[in-house]
């Protein structure tokens, strides 16, 4: 496909159109049943999908475009993905089972793979490099006439939180933030980790474990004061997640607390750390907080920042 704005092409190396591969809906029953899968590829008729190379730090990185129908502007979203190499990497099936499905709730969402991932040069660097490819996202945002710029939420799932809640620490463009599963300290994920019986996933960077210092710098609760405090933050987990322990999203509701940053907290009952059980109710809270504080541009209560808790910059 051409690219069609000359802002656009400085950023954006390739776009090109993409179409559902034959064995999505087939997917979409395994994992959903056939009802709601059946439901799940009707919801996403007519969004358009686009696989685009953009330049981030010098560096040629792949990514995506998802459009739902219609003539737009439409609301943003900035979609970041978790795992690491090809364990949450953004497939054919997991553009349309999840993505196209946020673009048919009407917003025109963006994501990256990430350096170092799918073909994408360099390598990962979470929390550092891969921020800057979120972060470098928004400038496509700015001159894709399919996105309204002005209205931009940003939606991390695991290691996707991580990238989201740093990402918003950096800008005051975003104006609301939505984490599920995420590790807001990992020093305190590792310590978890060493109880007896502890069944946590280990946290790697670049193959091998963080330093201390690289712990407390990839650590969003270090953060918590340099979220803008108009952008509230919807945070998810399962109670019985046996990846990253629930209490981290606790540690990071606290923290939020603490700054009378707005927030709210869902932890669902028994669940893992996909919130497979009750992924209809995540979908719903998601869509209600986005719908609220980005596509409407509803004002969080409480934002404005006692005088004592300001941040000089």
């Amino acid at each position: 496909m051409n690219i069609r704005n000359s802002k656009l092409k400085i950023m954006l190396l390739s776009r090109q159109s993409i179409t559902m591969q034959a064995a999505v809906p087939r997917v979409a029953t395994h994992t959903w049943g056939e009802a709601r899968g059946a439901a799940a590829m009707r919801a996403v008729q007519g969004v358009e999908v686009e696989a685009i190379t953009y330049l981030s730090d010098g560096l040629r990185v792949n990514g995506f475009l998802l459009k739902p129908p219609g003539p737009g502007p439409f609301p943003s979203l900035i979609f970041c993905r978790g795992g690491s190499g090809e364990t949450g990497a953004l497939t054919n099936a997991y553009l349309y089972l999840y993505l196209a499905r946020y673009a048919a709730w009407g917003y025109a969402v963006v994501a990256s793979q990430y350096r170092g991932n799918r073909g994408s040069e360099g390598h990962e660097q979470w929390g550092e490099g891969d921020v800057d490819d979120v972060l470098n996202l928004i400038p496509i945002l700015d001159e894709w006439p399919a996105a309204d710029a002005t209205r931009i939420g940003i939606y991390g799932w695991s290691r996707g939180s991580i990238n989201a809640l740093l990402a918003l620490a950096r800008t005051h463009r975003i104006r609301a933030a939505v984490v599920a599963g995420t590790i807001a300290d990992i020093p305190a994920h590792y310590a978890a980790m060493a109880a007896p019986g502890a069944p946590y996933s280990r946290f790697l960077r670049g193959g091998s474990e963080p330093s201390l210092d690289q712990q407390h710098t990839l650590s969003s609760v270090n953060y918590v004061d340099r979220f803008p405090h108009d952008a509230p933050i919807l945070i998810m987990h399962g109670a019985a997640d046996q990846q990253i322990a629930a209490e981290q999203s606790l540690i990071l509701a606290s923290s939020l607390q603490q700054c009378h940053h707005p927030y709210r907290l869902v932890i669902f009952e028994n669940d893992d750390h996909g919130i497979r059980q009750h992924l209809p109710e995540a979908e719903a809270q998601v869509k209600a907080w986005l719908d609220r504080f980005v596509r409407d541009g509803e004002q969080p209560l409480g934002t404005r920042v006692p005088e004592k808790l300001k941040v000089k910059r």
